[in-house]
């Protein structure tokens, strides 16, 4: 698959915005957000950060954590 690649905040080392591979998302909880989430098809894991995860209460009992 292709994906379009977005400008991002982030700086490349030649002082250019970094373009990433991002898709549009919709998180469903307690209530709805739309977002991008960036695409790592190499990846053998998936990310998020604290804050997220308390905001949607995710359950995070017996996962393990690296």
């Amino acid at each position: 698959m292709k994906y379009a690649y977005t400008s991002t905040l982030a700086v490349d080392t030649q002082g250019r915005y970094a373009k990433r591979p991002m898709v549009e998302i919709e998180l469903v909880g307690k209530k709805w957000v739309n977002g991008l989430a960036l695409i790592d098809s190499g990846a053998d894991c998936n990310m998020i950060n604290m804050l997220s995860r308390l905001e949607f209460s995710l359950n995070m009992e017996g996962i393990k954590s690296t």
